[in-house]
């Protein structure tokens, strides 16, 4: 399979490539793969090029150039709803519960049910998977049950170009009748709750199709299934894909097993097999931007094994030497300022090579002149505490300078921590790659010191952090190190740190969709405060809320009195927080997507230094040194 390449910002000349069944890209960062992959994707989605091919994305991460795009393709078909046969997808990790159970259920010779039985996390009993459920929110509200009546009235009168006569009603209708509710008219809405969807009731399902005109050829498009359940998780108008469990055969009769329990490499697995299920076919090209991050050896070779036996083609970019190993040199092409270089008609495989085998290493060693390192989910992270630091300190009068040079002291890794998307163990990555370093470390002269991992809350309870040594520290994690090494687990008292930008002077007006229903009065963001603690009002204005407690110590019983932690606020979804700050931060309509600094400077400086949280000064405290 050849494939045309539309000129890049790296390389201003279109390029053919050809495509073998596992056809993967490498090369340093900024190279231009992820730009060749995105334009192979963006022109499929505008009809420009590979209009006969099939097309599925897959980003092990969240790649908003991919996401953006794809939504802003949903919207601008959602006018055309009734179609529900796609010809290109594009899918992140929010979607693993979905598919994975779309994958057992209709295909019960896939890789998914062979995976499950085989494991033991299912049973099959003629052909059907009858041990997983998909439990998932469903809502119908009442301006569509207000469509549906008016299109009754408009048939009525002769006119059959109605919201009723669209592939997607007619699914739907089927949908709700097996799934959600038996004999429902859409006579009124269906408030939104937890259904449970067995695999037995969705293959009742009728997903119908698009109806052709006299004449009209059909095109190449994947199965409807899967558009239903796009269309219907879009905006969460009628699914919330977010708000979802996959369960497996129980492990006991009162013990459940959940995707979140499985492993890391069963998780990621279970996800790319799910991906070929539903979607290989001769036409389709398999898009995978570092499908294979995270996965151990095993599962990297099961990955690839298992492309290399689809009946369409893939193309993919990787950074782990072991998915070189398996995918074979003749497959790999390389990626030199946007151009792509065969192996055989260049040096430029044995150079990244070169520089994939030895990047560990010369890592730690530039690491290991450093007395302190903090690891950190996400390098934008640590921007955003420096720069939260320096606003706090803004009324003793020291220049930025001053601050810079010490947070400059100490050396900033990212490690993800992976805790918020499956089942593992806390800050799990960040002290595998301890263990690493310190391997690494052994008989050599270094200046570390001190190591802090730096993570998420997420869903750790906050009971869980504090300790007599610092009220930042994650309790009950106990970590080998030599007796020069000191190894800190440390975890904001919020889910993240973008919870800590929630400020009353920098939303202005828009404070109103934080400070609503959703939380009590008494946690709601209050000018010149910080939002650590509940607040009560009083006559002069708002006051912390104090709670008295009786502690024991050994015999001695004891009462004190502190304030009251405001949870509400420092527990408030991930996704409900970032849709408030976006519009402050991020940048959506044009390149580059995502976190924009300046964007953020501006916000910042609408920060009051009274309302950051002291959080932030004891972090710093802690890992920098008292000012």
């Amino acid at each position: 399979m050849e494939l045309t390449l539309a000129p890049n910002p790296l390389h201003q000349q279109p390029q053919t490539i050809s495509l073998s069944k596992v056809t993967t890209l490498i090369g340093e960062n900024g190279s231009g793969k992820s730009s060749i992959l995105h334009s192979i994707f963006s022109q499929k989605l505008t009809q420009k090029k590979y209009i006969d091919k099939k097309i599925v994305c897959f980003s092990s991460g969240q790649n908003e150039k991919f996401s953006n795009e794809f939504l802003r393709h949903l919207k601008k078909t959602n006018s055309n709803e009734n179609n529900l046969q796609f010809s290109c997808f594009y899918f992140d990790k929010s979607w693993s519960k979905l598919l994975i159970f779309l994958a057992t259920a209709l295909k019960k010779d896939g890789k998914v049910r062979g995976f499950l039985i085989s494991a033991g996390y299912a049973d099959e009993v003629e052909g059907l998977d009858n041990t997983t459920t998909l439990k998932i929110a469903f809502r119908l509200d009442s301006q569509y049950v207000r469509q549906v009546d008016e299109a009754l009235s408009r048939e009525a009168r002769g006119d059959i170009d109605t919201i009723r006569q669209t592939a997607f009603h007619r699914t739907l209708e089927s949908f709700i009748e097996n799934c959600i509710r038996d004999k429902y008219d859409f006579d009124v809405p269906i408030k939104k709750d937890i259904f449970e969807i067995y695999p037995e009731n969705l293959l009742d399902v009728s997903f119908d199709t698009e109806r052709l005109e006299d004449g009209e050829e059909s095109i190449n498009r994947f199965d409807p299934e899967i558009g239903f359940f796009i269309r219907a998780c879009n905006n969460s108008s009628f699914l919330d894909k977010e708000a979802s469990s996959l369960v497996f055969k129980s492990k006991t009769d009162d013990q459940p097993l959940e995707l979140g329990d499985l492993s890391d490499g069963e998780f990621q697995l279970l996800f790319l097999y799910a991906i070929v299920d539903l979607f290989d076919s001769d036409d389709t090209l398999f898009i995978f931007d570092e499908a294979d991050s995270h996965l151990h050896y095993e599962n990297v070779k099961k990955f690839w094994d298992s492309l290399k036996q689809i009946k369409g083609n893939s193309i993919s970019t990787t950074h782990l030497l072991d998915s070189i190993y398996c995918v074979g040199v003749e497959n790999i092409r390389i990626l030199n300022k946007g151009k792509v270089y065969l192996p055989s008609n260049s040096n430029e495989l044995i150079k990244r090579l070169s520089q994939l085998s030895n990047i560990k290493k010369s890592e730690f060693r530039a690491l290991t002149y450093y007395k302190k390192i903090v690891l950190i989910d996400d390098l934008n992270d640590w921007y955003i505490f420096r720069e939260l630091y320096k606003k706090s300190k803004q009324s003793f009068g020291f220049p930025d300078e001053h601050f810079d040079e010490k947070f400059d002291k100490v050396a900033v890794v990212k490690v993800n921590s992976g805790w918020n998307t499956h089942n593992c163990k806390f800050a799990e990555s960040k002290l595998n790659w301890v263990q690493n370093f310190m391997k690494f470390c052994e008989g050599l002269d270094i200046k570390t010191t001190e190591i802090f991992l730096l993570c998420d809350r997420d869903n750790l309870p906050i009971d869980g952090i504090g300790t007599e040594e610092f009220s930042l520290k994650v309790q009950g994690i106990k970590i080998n190190t030599s007796n020069k090494l000191k190894v800190h687990v440390l975890s904001w008292r919020r889910r993240e740190i973008k919870h800590y930008l929630l400020s009353n002077s920098a939303l202005g007006a828009c404070v109103a969709a934080l400070n609503n229903h959703k939380l009590p009065e008494s946690a709601h963001l209050q000018q010149f405060k910080n939002g650590d603690y509940l607040l009560k009002q009083c006559d002069n204005g708002f006051q912390v809320l104090n709670e008295t407690k009786e502690v024991k110590k050994g015999k001695e019983t004891t009462f004190e009195t502190k304030p009251v932690y405001n949870n509400y606020l420092a527990s408030l979804p991930s996704d409900f927080v970032k849709s408030i700050l976006s519009p402050f931060i991020e940048e959506v309509e044009e390149e580059p997507y995502g976190f924009s600094r300046e964007m953020f400077q501006e916000y910042i400086s609408h920060v009051d230094y009274r309302e950051i949280s002291e959080d932030i000064t004891n972090m710093y405290n802690f890992i920098i040194g008292k000012l």
